[in-house]
């Protein structure tokens, strides 16, 4: 299942802008966490989301888009599809659940300054 990674900003948007934007883009499926193969679930920058599932990235950049516009008019949207992630200095949430059949929906490498992910899938799920 491909990872499409979204980062989405409300030009000049408001506080209670920016935060219906989260509200409407977790409704429609998208996460601003990532979780590590250690288990650890890390919170993406502002404005970015991150999406695992059946849809082609001009689909999420359309779905994306229309989130966008149902709050304010102007904005940026870049949308490209993961084969793996790098990361450093993500705000640390703890511990998460792995999914069933114990695969989490990124496998992290430890590195010495960053942490590398590649995605993995769960037959299971869907």
């Amino acid at each position: 299942m491909p990872s499409i990674f979204i980062y989405l900003d409300l030009n000049e948007a408001t506080p209670q802008e920016d935060s219906a934007l989260v509200v409407k883009m977790e409704e429609a499926g998208f996460s601003t966490t990532i979780v590590g193969s250690n288990n650890i679930k890390y919170r993406l920058p502002r404005g970015a989301y991150n999406f695992t599932g059946e849809l082609k990235v001009d689909e999420v950049f359309d779905r994306t888009k229309r989130i966008a516009m149902s709050v304010r008019k102007r904005y940026t949207v870049f949308v490209t599809e993961a084969s793996g992630s790098t990361w450093a200095g993500l705000e640390t949430l703890g511990r998460d659940r792995p999914m069933r059949g114990g695969q989490f929906v990124q496998k992290v490498s430890e590195g010495t300054a960053a942490k590398k992910a590649t995605v993995a899938s769960d037959p299971d799920s869907a």
